[in-house]
């Protein structure tokens, strides 16, 4: 059987982030994340997504976020999309039960620890939505600290693409693990830029002409040992 490749007329984006916030310390780059990484989905020589197939959630509350995640998430169900692609960049924050939340301009992590409030759920929100689309195929990318505790439960973040169906979970660090920018080395966070070179200027590869999502894990995974990160 032959991979699937993304098809840009059915594939729809949905870029999430937040560089400002109340309760955490700010994180200047997700702007500029998200910036380069819409230019490269539009990009025609790259991905070439029609511009409104491309949305933008940025530095919104959390029930603002959500409320547009799902406004966003059933346009593409009802275009039939084939591939929703889901990117988030900001904190994540992990409880101590393991529960994993996307934090919002607004978001405090006493109450997002005791009562599961005013961050954005990963499993009660964003998959929950994602799952509510019912698109066949969803990739979802996670700039974020923890955010390898999402690719937990029975999940392989390494699934196979020979069939456009399934979720796969590509994330910037493991369960244990922070994230990382810098902003006098690099106007990007350290995972994102990585991401964005390799999506932009390609990365050898035996099996295939093309990127395939397990053979961007490992190419990502060498680029950012340096930075003590392991997506």
């Amino acid at each position: 059987m032959q991979p699937t490749r993304l098809n840009p007329t059915k594939t729809f984006a949905i870029l999430m982030g937040t560089s400002l916030y109340e309760h955490f310390p700010d994180i200047p780059p997700v702007t500029k994340n998200l910036d380069d990484l819409e230019d490269l989905l539009l990009d025609p020589a790259v991905f070439g997504l029609p511009e409104n197939q491309v949305h933008r959630i940025q530095d919104q509350s959390s029930d603002e976020a959500v409320r547009l995640l799902h406004h966003y998430a059933l346009e593409a169900s009802k275009a039939k999309a084939q591939t929703l692609l889901f990117y988030y960049a900001g904190h994540g924050y992990k409880r101590t039960d393991n529960k994993y939340f996307l934090a919002a301009k607004e978001s405090d992590p006493e109450l997002i620890n005791e009562y599961g409030t005013s961050g954005i759920s990963f499993d009660d929100a964003v998959k929950k939505v994602l799952r509510g689309a019912r698109i066949p195929q969803n990739i979802i990318v996670l700039d974020a600290c923890y955010s390898g505790v999402t690719a937990q439960n029975g999940e392989s973040p390494l699934a196979s693409m020979d069939e456009l169906s399934g979720s796969y979970t590509l994330t910037s660090s493991t369960d244990k693990e922070v994230s990382w920018f810098d902003e006098k080395t690099c106007p990007h966070t350290f995972f994102t830029a990585a991401l964005l070179q390799a999506l932009r200027h390609g990365i050898v590869s035996r099996e295939s002409e093309y990127i395939t999502l397990d053979a961007l894990y490992y190419h990502l995974k060498d680029a950012l040992k340096q930075k003590s990160m392991t997506p």
